[in-house]
């Protein structure tokens, strides 16, 4: 039999210093050998991969991420090159990792930037919106895929490819130090399976983002996202991108553009620090779903929470703490539904201490005066309206006057009607509050020329936005008052909002 590694040389320790030398480069040797069978390393020149600029390297790169993904997973390294490839290169089991030499980036110029990477693919392919030159996916009919991740490689779209880096359906990843450049569609996108897959494996979670930049300079108004995140509207469970985390990167989406720098479709719990974007955009996907509980900290960029626009829920409870104006960055936009879908929530505190409450619309017709969010208060009018239960009816009103203030989720209001003929009929109804109550509440009212017997109060049900003109007398059921025909009534309370 044959000893598979070189035998230790002969060593006489009566020899001085050297000896000890050749001794410990032996040592070394051995160990970093069985180091690099136990991490599993390959690089794409041993698959055949030339990285001239020039040669389709695609399948001699698949070849070593296939072998790679035949063992318990490993590295996949890049040594300095220009990688030309034409088609997806696909991992689909956990632990792979592609690794280069440097990714380059934040270089002024294309040349340059390009230049920057030690490591570079570039796309060769086809033009296609859709088509992702590194794609981390979980196969049908498995369980969610995870760990794995990407460093030091840039991706050189060429203004063809429409995604530099996809995630689907993947979780735990690592994915530092890269740059994408000259996406059409989505620098970095994380989504869901529209695929059958097994137990669990709809989510994008859990996946951390450090050191990267993305730009499209100088492609002109594709609209393309630095970053993005969505569901897949075909996908057979409720999956969503949650936990991921976003550490001092830059999401550019090119100086011509108008697509967004970070958008944020189908996502919650996700957390950004330190990120640098034109724009961030908190909204919803295509099939409706949720942009929620996202928070960012210490971000340069330009914000907007988008509201549903056919109805259900968008984007609410989204935070941003410590927001840079710097740069023309630190603008908020907060969205009004349309069609009775939900308003817009956000909560945003600048660096200089100032900051929005989280913020609806109000309802009823009611108009803001003075929206002064940065010190975290709202006033308005309101218009207090009278009708019949049982029908509406017709009203004639002498004058009437409503105002409101806001001070965070706590709204107080007071005002009067005074009408001289209402035909409507069963109980007597105010309405044109400018909140809905997040419960039932109780309303102070008094009233002149008001037939009813006993104390007289208002009730709110949670929810809803008329008041319901009640009485009651002492150890008796308080019943709803009816429609009268003309009556002066004063209006006050207090009372929570969602």
């Amino acid at each position: 039999m044959t000893d598979e590694y070189e035998p230790p040389p002969q060593i006489n320790i009566t020899e001085n210093a050297s000896t000890s030398a050749i001794w410990r480069r032996w040592f070394f040797g051995l160990w970093r050998t069985v180091e690099g069978n136990l991490n599993h390393t390959v690089s794409v020149k041993d698959f055949g991969a030339v990285g001239d600029g020039v040669t389709d390297d695609t399948a001699a790169i698949q070849a070593a991420i296939d072998y790679i993904e035949t063992l318990t997973g490993g590295e996949v390294y890049f040594p300095q090159g220009v990688y030309f490839i034409s088609s997806t290169l696909e991992i689909g089991v956990d632990n792979v990792y592609l690794k280069g030499a440097g990714g380059g980036g934040f270089q002024a110029g294309i040349t340059p930037l390009r230049n920057s990477a030690a490591s570079r693919l570039r796309w060769d392919g086809a033009t296609s919106a859709t088509a992702a030159m590194v794609e981390f996916r979980t196969p049908e009919n498995t369980n969610s895929k995870s760990s794995g991740g990407l460093e030091g490689l840039q991706l050189d779209c060429q203004n063809t490819c429409g995604v530099g880096l996809r995630l689907v359906s993947w979780n735990f990843g690592d994915f530092n130090n890269f740059v994408v450049y000259g996406a059409t569609s989505k620098a970095v996108q994380l989504t869901t399976s529209a695929l059958t897959l097994s137990a669990n494996p709809y989510d994008c979670y859990k996946n951390s983002f450090r050191n990267v930049f993305t730009t499209c300079k100088n492609l002109s108004a594709n609209g393309s996202s630095g970053l993005h995140m969505d569901r897949d509207a075909a996908s057979p469970g409720s999956g969503n991108c949650a936990f991921n985390t976003f550490i001092n990167c830059t999401f550019g989406r090119g100086e011509l553009e108008t697509g967004d720098g970070v958008f944020l479709g189908n996502s919650d719990n996700n957390t950004f620090y330190a990120v640098n974007a034109a724009t961030m955009v908190f909204g919803i996907g295509a099939d409706l779903s949720v942009s929620r509980y996202n928070m960012a900290y210490g971000c340069e960029v330009n914000v907007t929470a988008k509201a549903s626009q056919v109805g259900g829920s968008s984007s609410y409870r989204n935070t941003l703490i410590g927001l840079n104006k710097s740069n023309a960055k630190g603008v908020v936009t907060i969205e009004t539904g349309a069609g009775g879908s939900d308003d817009a929530t956000l909560y945003v505190q600048w660096v200089d201490g100032t900051y929005i409450l989280p913020q609806k619309t109000p309802i009823n017709g009611a108009v803001i005066t003075s929206d002064i969010f940065n010190d975290g208060y709202q006033e308005g009018t309101w218009t207090p309206n009278v009708e019949g239960k049982t029908t509406a009816g017709t009203v004639s009103y002498t004058n009437r006057y409503g105002h409101y203030t806001r001070v965070g989720n706590v709204v107080t209001i007071e005002g009067y009607t005074n009408y001289n003929s209402l035909t409507g009929t069963g109980d007597l109804l105010i309405t044109g509050l400018p909140y809905e109550p997040s419960n039932d509440k109780i309303i102070h009212l008094a009233a002149q020329n008001l037939v009813f017997a006993g104390q007289l109060f208002g009730k709110v049900d949670g929810g809803t936005s008329e008041i319901r003109v009640r009485g009651f007398t002492t150890g008796a059921t308080a019943t709803n008052i009816q429609v009268d025909a003309a009556a002066f009534i004063w209006i006050n309370a207090s009372y929570t909002i969602e």
